[in-house]
């Protein structure tokens, strides 16, 4: 498996990395990816045992699965340094 320096950039290249404000706008203009959650039970309570949960959020890595804060801000840093030359 790759490191994430060299796959990201593969994915991402300089010039679009050069588009993105900050942080925030990267985040925001990452790909989204919709998980389906385990229902607590004030959700079963509100809408019924079989209600379904899902989450919406970034794929910043862009590997298909849903990245939290932490992931997104490791990943943007990473195309910083790749690419701050």
């Amino acid at each position: 498996m790759e490191p994430l320096t060299e796959n990201i950039v593969n994915v991402i290249s300089k010039e679009m990395f050069a588009t993105y404000k900050d942080l925030n706008d990267f985040i925001e203009k990452s790909p989204k990816v919709t998980v389906t959650v385990q229902a607590t039970e004030s959700d079963k309570k509100n809408y019924g045992e079989r209600v379904v949960k899902s989450i919406t959020g970034s794929d910043c890595d862009r590997n298909g699965t849903l990245d939290d804060t932490a992931v997104c801000a490791a990943t943007f840093y990473k195309l910083w340094l790749a690419y701050r030359k």
